[in-house]
This record gives structure tokens, sequence and C-alpha cells, in this order.
């Protein structure tokens, strides 16, 4: 029942952070260099080091933890670059300037399969030790406010509509509750963790570095470097607070 309850805790949290992010749609901008800021961060904080820590306990994944990092670096390209593509043939064939939100939909899809792993932690913090669990479940909850407005950036940033966002965002702030309820039928073997985290340090890196980051910068606007450094500082106090964790 608690871990039930956290998980419409995070749920209110992810809506509140994407929220956000629909009503600055104006200063859009510089929320995408703060969501650069942020992504880049908590791969640099957060999920480099976690993967570093657990292949000193599976040393033998070490290999493959680094190749699913690279892999979701490339992925991410690999699709980004399709969609460039495909938008060119379609302006070639149309005189409209087409959008790519294609690009934001999948960027949302690869975030939802790492949420329904975090819902999944929650769950099984509490199966440990209900203590472990509120920890795990308050740190999961705190930075679902940068992850739901990371969200319906990627998504804005792509060309989607205030309403196809919202409805993503929607779709997004549930993944944490299904991969709770998951947990009864599924679970992550000990092995895959490298590579997951590996898989998703990459994305977060090419998504903050490489996509958000440079589609933010304008010569004419030099106050976005300070709000990238704003959201790489949030994500880096995040990690301060939660450091016990």
């Amino acid at each position: 029942m608690s871990t039930i309850l956290l998980s419409i805790i995070a749920f209110c949290s992810t809506c509140a952070g994407g929220i956000v992010a629909l009503r600055q749609r104006e200063q859009l901008r510089q929320v995408m260099a703060f969501a650069a800021g942020a992504l880049v961060g908590l791969a640099a904080f957060q999920w480099l080091p976690r993967l570093f820590s657990v292949l000193t306990l599976l040393p033998n994944e070490r290999f493959a933890a680094f190749v699913a990092l690279a892999s979701g670096f490339f992925t991410f390209h690999l699709l980004e670059r399709l969609a460039l593509h495909w938008q060119a043939e379609q302006c070639e064939a149309s005189t409209v300037t087409v959008g790519r939100p294609l690009l934001g939909i999948i960027s949302v899809l690869l975030f939802s399969l790492h949420r329904l792993l975090e819902g999944a932690t929650i769950s099984l913090g509490f199966i440990v030790n209900p203590a472990t669990g509120l920890l795990l479940a308050g740190a999961i909850i705190l930075h679902n406010l940068v992850e739901g407005l990371n969200a319906v950036v990627l998504l804005l940033a792509n060309r989607s509509s205030r309403r196809q966002a919202f409805a993503w965002l929607l779709f997004f702030a549930c993944t944490p509750l299904l991969g709770a309820l998951a947990t009864i039928w599924i679970s992550l073997p000990t092995a895959l963790l490298p590579r997951y985290l590996g898989f998703f340090s990459g994305f977060l890196l090419y998504l903050g570095a490489s996509h958000l980051l440079p589609a933010s910068q304008r010569p004419n606007e030099p106050w976005s470097l300070l709000w990238t450094l704003t959201g790489a500082g949030a994500a880096l106090l995040m990690t301060v607070l939660l450091q016990p964790i």
C-alpha cells in the first residue's frame, strides 16, 4: 500500500515539473538550457558514479557496460539523424516547415523505460527495508520534478503541440506506478544492471550535450549559459542532498 501511495506522489511530482515547462513555453529556450544542464549533471553526478560503483561488484561486466554507454549515445544520435533525414524529405515535398515530434516521443519512451525501473526500485526497497524504501522514494520523487520538466521540454523542442506534450506527460508520470506493480511478476537480472546504467548514461549525455544544449544557445542570449550551469548545479545539489542514500 505504501509503495502505491508513494508512486502516486511521484506521479504528481512529475506532472508538477511538466506543467512548469508547459506554462513557461514563451521562455522555452531558457528552460531548454536548464534541462540540458540538468541532464548532463544527472549523468555525471548520479548515473556514472552509480555505474562505477556497480562495476566494482561486477568487474567482468566492465567492457559490456561501456559498450552499452556508447550504444546509448550513438543510438539516439542515429535516431536523430533519421528524423532529420525524414524531415528534409518532407520539406522538399512541401513548402510548409515540418516539425519532428517523433524524436521527442522516442526520447520520452526511452525515459519511460527508466522510470518503470524507478517504480520497481521503490517497491523492492520496501521489500528489503521500509526505511530504505522511504529514502529511495524521497530521492525519486525529488528528481521526478526535473524529469517531468525534461520530458515536456524534449517534446516542445521537437515541435509537439501543448496538447500532445500534456498527454505524453500523463503517460510518462504513470510509468513508476506501473513499474512498482510489475515487480510482482518481473525482476531485472543483476548482471544486466551495469549495461542498463551504461546505456542510459550515454542516452542522457547525448540528450543534454548534443541535442538540447546546442538548440538552447544563441549568441544574443548570454543568459542561456547561466541557465545551463543552474541546471547542472541543481543536479549536483540533489546528488549531495541524497548522498546518504
